[in-house]
């Protein structure tokens, strides 16, 4: 019997074997890196990884909702980061609330904000992990207002995203030494947390402490009929500088006066 058949037959084997896994790793490997849409929730918190589409991704479970299963640990081009580096910003941009997000993993509050920091790579939207950080307007800002100036205003405040705060509140009225002493406010997350350093007592909150409250109230008032109202606003924030509000001209001593100072953002 001729030996060689069957040693042939192994070796054909053999090579359609290794022909065939060959074929099944380039097909998987071109699946593996072919992104598809994404279907399903991902959870929001930063830890990148680098698809073998050359894609960084916010963290494995995006990768992997992406049809994505074949990447490594950390950003895309990692040796390339310069573009990723904030820098100080020395010029200016539009105070406009178009948000991308930065391949530093940081939300700006649009591309010439991201560019004049030094950030040249970015994606439009908010970042996946960072949405969940910003404080919520809606509760307060949830409506349109005919006055141009206060819709404004209120659209340059919000392009900032402003959650954590400080400012001094003065007023003049005919009230009590107490209520018209100026009171330093801290605003977190939205909420007064300290008036003078202190934790607030309820009957200490009112609608004329924080920057949102401020623009709710002077929209109602607009709405009404008071004899005068003049605001003025911050030219950077937008946030109410002065307010003055005379309810009634055949009331006397219903004047009230408003001056919000040293306003700080705290990180």
């Amino acid at each position: 019997m001729n030996q060689s058949i069957p040693l042939l037959n192994s070796i054909s084997k053999l090579l359609f074997s290794l022909f065939f896994c060959a074929l099944m790793v380039i097909s998987c490997d071109t699946d593996d890196c072919k992104e598809t849409s994404c279907n399903g929730a991902i959870p929001e918190y930063y830890d990148p990884v680098c698809g073998c589409n050359e894609v960084t991704y916010g963290n494995p479970d995006e990768a992997i909702c992406h049809g994505i299963e074949n990447y490594t640990k950390g950003e895309c081009n990692k040796e390339d980061s310069s573009d990723c580096e904030e820098k100080l910003c020395d010029g200016f941009y539009l105070t406009i609330y178009d948000p991308v997000c930065g391949c530093n993993g940081k939300t700006y509050s649009n591309s010439g904000e991201a560019e004049c920091k030094g950030i040249t790579n970015y994606t439009k939207g908010e970042c996946d992990h960072e949405k969940d950080t910003l404080c919520d307007h809606s509760e307060f800002l949830n409506f349109e207002d005919p006055d141009s100036l206060l819709a404004l205003n209120i659209k340059k405040w919000l392009s900032f995203d402003v959650c954590n705060y400080s400012f001094t509140r003065r007023i003049s009225c005919f009230c009590t030494d107490e209520y018209t002493a100026p009171k330093s406010i801290q605003i977190e997350n939205g909420k007064v947390i300290l008036i003078d350093n202190e934790s607030p007592e309820s009957d200490e909150l009112d609608d004329y402490q924080t920057v949102d409250a401020l623009f709710k109230s002077i929209h109602e008032l607009h709405q009404k009929s008071v004899n005068e109202l003049n605001v003025t606003y911050d030219e950077t924030y937008g946030f109410p500088k002065t307010l003055y509000i005379d309810y009634d001209s055949m009331i006397a001593d219903d004047e009230y006066s408003y001056i919000f100072s040293d306003f700080s953002i705290i990180e």
